[in-house]
């Protein structure tokens, strides 16, 4: 049932009557995961006649050119998604995961010369409904409770949660998701998701 019904949407993004970036949200809705869903937008190009979607992208993002040795303008390839939102969540004294990670790779990338030659994206908060794809309700339940407690809780020996990590959870996933969509859409040829919490401590109902 669900090929079918995957192979009805492609059909109609084939056909232009849905645009790529709602062509994606319904993709992930039935369950085809994210890198599948990329891989299939990579391999054939957009219908002609496809209707723009009512905002394909973060305004933030704009297409940065950069000279090469005979002055020609080429088009960036990478795309950074990032928010000042993630440094906000919080792990305990000594842990080795924290904000002075991502502190340290906004600052290399500027020291390298390298900020104004990349994409920059804000992401937006993913919907719960895209999350539950992959979590339990019930472990989202978990952590959204426990950052409501607005203290310090382990979810494990090295899994902590704060007031901010619900939420930074959420942009996390977003942030992903955006860096997709925008490679879907031509807008960059690779992206980063600078982001914190860190999603290899995320598993279906629990962390690790």
């Amino acid at each position: 049932m669900r090929d079918q019904k995957f192979q009805e949407l492609f059909d109609r993004f084939l056909r232009g009557s849905i645009s790529r970036k709602e062509f994606i949200r319904r993709a992930i809705l039935l369950g085809i995961s994210l890198p599948t869903v990329a891989s299939i937008l990579a391999a054939c190009a957009a219908p002609a006649g496809a209707p723009p979607s009512a905002k394909e992208g973060p305004e933030e993002v704009a297409e940065v050119t950069v000279p090469e040795a005979d002055s020609e303008r080429a088009r960036v390839l990478t795309e950074v998604i990032y928010d000042e939102i993630f440094l906000s969540h919080q792990t305990t004294p000594g842990h080795p995961e924290n904000s002075k990670r991502l502190e340290a790779i906004l600052e290399g990338i500027t020291t390298s010369g390298l900020k104004d030659k990349l994409l920059w994206a804000r992401p937006s908060e993913a919907d719960a409904e895209v999350i539950a794809l992959v979590h339990s309700q019930e472990y989202i339940a978990q952590v959204a409770s426990l950052s409501a407690a607005k203290k310090l809780v382990h979810l494990d020996s090295d899994t902590v949660v704060s007031e901010k990590t619900f939420q930074c959870a959420r942009y996390a996933v977003g942030a992903v998701l955006q860096g997709l969509q925008d490679m879907a859409n031509g807008r960059c040829e690779n992206g980063f998701a600078l982001v914190r919490p860190p999603g290899h401590h995320a598993r279906k109902a629990s962390g690790m």
